[in-house]
This record gives C-alpha cells, sequence and structure tokens, in this order.
C-alpha cells in the first residue's frame, strides 16, 4: 500500500454532466445546476486503501481512501493539484491538474475499497478522504461516501474517520450511527460564518461554513463523535493565534482542543 494512487489509470472518459445528474436523481440527491457546465471524467484507480505517513504524522489517520483524483468543490487552494500534477490521467485528458474546474472520479471507488478492507491482514483507522472528498457533488451522485464506509465497517478491524467539506454527509449519520464507537465526523473549512462571502469565492461548490458547523453540530447532537478542520489557515483571515483562539468554540460543544501547528489544524474532538 501506498500514500496515494499514481499508477495508470484503466479507463479516463468523460461523463456527461446529465448522467451525473440522471445518477444523482435515482439516488434522490441534488447535484448543483452549475456542474452541468463543468467537465467530470470517470477513471478507474487501481487501489483502495493505502498507508497514509503523512497523516499518520498528523496523528489523524494511518490508512487513507480516495474516490478519485479531483473533486468538483473547486478549491482554489488545494493542495492534491500539486500532488497528482504528474499522474497519467493528466496527460491522457490533455489538461493541467491545477484547472480548478474539473472533477476526475471514480465510480468503482466501492469496489476497491471493498476489496482492499477484506483482504488486509493490517487494519486501522481510514481516512476518508485524504485527497479527494467522498461528498463532493459528483461523490454525492454516485454514493461514494456512503458506499466506502459501509465497505469499511462491515470488516472488523478497521475504524473510520471521515473528512469532508460537504454538509451532505448529514445524510449519513444514521449509518454512522450504528457504528458510532468506531466513526469520526469532521468538517473542514478556511472560513467561519463571518467569512462566507470570500469562502463563496476560494471554495465556490462546497457547503457554505454556516452549513458545515450545523452538521457539525448536529453529528454531535447525535452523539457521534466529532472534530473540526481549520486547514489550510489563511493568514488573512487568521492573523495571531488569538483569531485562532476565538475561532474554535464554533466547533463542537464541551470539546477537547488540540492545535498542530505542523498541519495547521485545530481540531474539536467530543
Amino acid at each position: 500500500m501506498q500514500d496515494v494512487d499514481t499508477k495508470a489509470p484503466d479507463v479516463v472518459e468523460k461523463v456527461a454532466p446529465c448522467d451525473l445528474l440522471a445518477a444523482a436523481n435515482n439516488r434522490g440527491c441534488v447535484v448543483a445546476e452549475v456542474h452541468r457546465h463543468y467537465p467530470a471524467y470517470a477513471c478507474t484507480l487501481k487501489t483502495g486503501i493505502t498507508l497514509t505517513p503523512e497523516f499518520e504524522r498528523k496523528l489523524l489517520a494511518g490508512f487513507g481512501v480516495n474516490v478519485g483524483l479531483a473533486c468538483g468543490h473547486g478549491c482554489t487552494y488545494c493542495s492534491s493539484k500539486a500532488l497528482f500534477r504528474c499522474h497519467p490521467v493528466f496527460r491522457q485528458l490533455g489538461v493541467s491538474a491545477f484547472r480548478n474546474r474539473d472533477a476526475i472520479i471514480d465510480g468503482k471507488s466501492v469496489e476497491r475499497v471493498e476489496r482492499d478492507a477484506r483482504r488486509a491482514t493490517k487494519r486501522g483507522l481510514v481516512l476518508l478522504c485524504t485527497a479527494s472528498d467522498a461528498w463532493s457533488p459528483e461523490a454525492q451522485a454516485l454514493g461514494l461516501g456512503r458506499g466506502c464506509s459501509e465497505a469499511i465497517l462491515k470488516e472488523q478491524g478497521w475504524s473510520l474517520r471521515v473528512l469532508t467539506k460537504n454538509a451532505a454527509v448529514t445524510g449519513d449519520f444514521g449509518l454512522f450511527e450504528k457504528h458510532r464507537s468506531r466513526v469520526m465526523i469532521g468538517l473542514s473549512t478556511s472560513f467561519l460564518p463571518a467569512h462566507s462571502a470570500a469562502a463563496a469565492v476560494v471554495e465556490p461548490f462546497a457547503s457554505s461554513p454556516e452549513e458545515r458547523l450545523q452538521a457539525l453540530h448536529e453529528a454531535h447532537r447525535l452523539g457521534l463523535r466529532t472534530y473540526g478542520m481549520l486547514c489550510p489557515l489563511i493568514p488573512t483571515f487568521y492573523p495571531t493565534q488569538a483569531e485562532i483562539d476565538e475561532a474554535f468554540p464554533m466547533f463542537c460543544l464541551r470539546a477537547r482542543r488540540r492545535y498542530s501547528p505542523k498541519s495547521s489544524m485545530l481540531a474539536a474532538a467530543a
């Protein structure tokens, strides 16, 4: 197992927006209308669950899952672009890894994860996802977040740390309640509700900061273990430690505080 999937995919093809919308409608999901105008591509990756030493150093997880190479949230600061910039899929598509509007997803992610979760002899905490988002609009349409979660949780020895920028994860809280001792729910943002105008530009297709905080609080209300992540910490909005400390209470009631300067992470764990 390796940190990211850098092998050439078996198949790369463009997905018509209408196909994603049809898939979403079949699942009772809603995909933002704006995604009709942005390209989405499907590729088949090789690995399902990988070792992730970088996130292990950050005390987040020893294993990681990704449902593609680029999600449709379009965050302008996305570090995954640099991580995957040399991946063969971008040469095959003839597009730059740094073009934020493209979504590249693996519709067979659940099968990959199910295979690796079943076969692995070494098991532990899995981060879903490390470099993509299993609840991005395109992933929602294909049910990848829930499907990957089910594949992991049905095998003994695995636990799950969810990390997303989309409040649609609330739709799967019923599943997580059944496995509450093995699941942690995290919402990530670079902005607070007071910064919503900036968030709409920098994180254009993610849920609003307010929606993400509401989702986190709902998870906490249901008794699920929760954490929040401020990442990246943009100096314009958090010029000093005082602003970071002020932001912390918004994440989770009765929380324990852990701040990691190494990862620019502020976590609130119930």
